[in-house]
């Protein structure tokens, strides 16, 4: 399984990736649960930050798990990386 290699962004609470033409590769809305009196807009746009950076940080990670880990470490790491790739 290979995610979208395009550039993910993020506008509000809305995640997508454009290609060479500027055409969607996907989008994806954050939407808030329905808590009352919870004000979820601020944590929806953190949700879509995170999931936005989500291919950057999973490169890091496998550039981070080259570097001489102890054993935990590099059961974290191989731990992450795995669920990111399923």
């Amino acid at each position: 399984m290979a995610h979208t290699s395009e550039l993910w962004q993020r506008s509000g609470r809305c995640v997508y990736a454009l290609n060479e033409n500027s055409t969607n590769c996907f989008r994806a809305m954050i939407d808030p649960g329905h808590i009352p009196g919870y004000d979820a807009e601020k944590t929806q746009q953190a949700n879509a930050q995170l999931i936005a950076a989500a291919p950057k940080l999973l490169e890091a990670l496998e550039a981070v798990d080259q570097l001489g880990l102890d054993e935990i470490q590099r059961s974290i790491a191989e731990e992450a990386i795995e669920k990111a790739k399923g």
